[in-house]
């Protein structure tokens, strides 16, 4: 028989809280047994897949999602449950799973290199401010290249608008963040 380990063991050595080994357990992600008294107990294997539990969380894997690679990993690992046949069927499900997360994940990196060009066009726009001779909290000259020139930036927008709307919001925003910067 292999090494086992409490709740508590098991969360110090896989460096995470009781409470989300309590989780995952409820979740069926990691297997445990009862004792006499009781008391939950985790195999050696529950470290490895603790560990892959966290790696594939930090990916955003959602549960459901690892529940199912678990379950197929488990089914592809024992011996003699499964023909050829079906192991290649589970492995093809396996590499179905990873291709949707593919997917999913490559539409996560567009949306972060759009709002890293958004980020970057902000701050082309309140650097260029800083400058600007202008009283703080006045209007904003109508010929400031900074205003009428800037990138378009749905994030540069946005904050035009909270600030008060439009581009002489610019130079208010620009100004309480002066500001604040002088407070510090």
């Amino acid at each position: 028989m292999g090494e086992r380990f409490s709740t508590g063991e098991l969360a110090k050595r896989g460096q995470t809280t009781l409470r989300t080994i309590r989780y995952y357990e409820s979740e069926g992600l990691l297997p445990s047994v009862r004792t006499g008294g009781g008391h939950r107990v985790f195999g050696e294997d529950a470290l490895v897949r603790l560990a892959l539990i966290k790696d594939l969380r930090s990916l955003d894997f959602s549960i459901d999602q690892i529940r199912v690679l678990l379950d197929n990993w488990a089914g592809a690992r024992r011996p003699g449950d499964k023909g050829p046949d079906d192991r290649r069927g589970v492995l093809t499900g396996i590499a179905g799973d990873l291709e949707r997360k593919l997917s999913e994940t490559e539409a996560r990196l567009r949306l972060l290199q759009r709002v890293h060009h958004e980020l970057i066009a902000a701050l082309q726009v309140f650097k260029g401010c800083g400058p600007c001779a202008e009283t703080l909290g006045g209007p904003v000259c109508p010929t400031c290249h900074t205003v009428v020139d800037r990138p378009r930036s749905g994030l540069v927008d946005v904050l035009f608008e909270l600030a008060g709307g439009g581009d002489q919001a610019l130079v208010q925003l620009g100004a309480r963040s002066r500001k604040d910067r002088s407070r510090r």
